[in-house]
């Protein structure tokens, strides 16, 4: 698997992901990144999520009573393989909906302290060969947050006189 921020490549510790807003608008400064896994390096980090999904699909299924599609034509939930290789577009959106912070929570932990933080999936190609994602990331350091100025309240005097006067 190869990680690339602004082009250059980069390493799983550098990284983290974007865990509440994840996909929203920034006001930073945003880098682009690509993420390049193999096929079959893809397939086995995602099995196992993947599985999980369509077993909860499966129970929604039965519940309502109808199968939604995962592609035209589909009557039944394929294997991931098999989604990846023969319905590559469908794939996709189905990835989009369900994926893109379980994807990157298998690929990086945010419990170290990255120095970039992936904030969307812009982009899902599927090749022969890999699996490529990318969009927008920000660099942590570049966090600016708001100046906070402390409010004193002008009646602050009276308190202790107020809290005085009780006891």
């Amino acid at each position: 698997m190869m990680i690339y921020i602004n082009q250059r490549i980069n390493n799983t510790e550098n990284v983290g992901y974007r865990e509440f807003g994840f996909g929203k608008e920034v006001t930073l400064d945003t880098c682009s990144y690509l993420i390049e896994i193999p096929k079959y390096e893809f397939i086995n980090l995602m099995n196992t999520t993947y599985n999980d999904c369509i077993d909860e699909l499966k129970k929604d299924d039965e519940i309502t009573g109808e199968f939604d599609p995962p592609f035209p034509g589909a009557t039944e939930y394929p294997s991931l393989e098999v989604f990846i290789e023969d319905h590559k577009e469908a794939f996709v959106e189905f990835f989009k909906i369900y994926f893109e912070t379980d994807f990157l929570s298998l690929l990086f932990s945010n419990k170290n302290d990255p120095v970039y933080v992936i904030n969307s999936v812009d982009n899902i190609e599927i090749t022969d060969a890999s699996v490529i994602v990318s969009g927008k990331a920000y660099k942590k350091d570049d966090i600016r947050l708001p100046k906070i100025t402390p409010f004193i309240s002008q009646k602050a005097d009276f308190v202790p006189e107020m809290v005085a006067s009780r006891g």
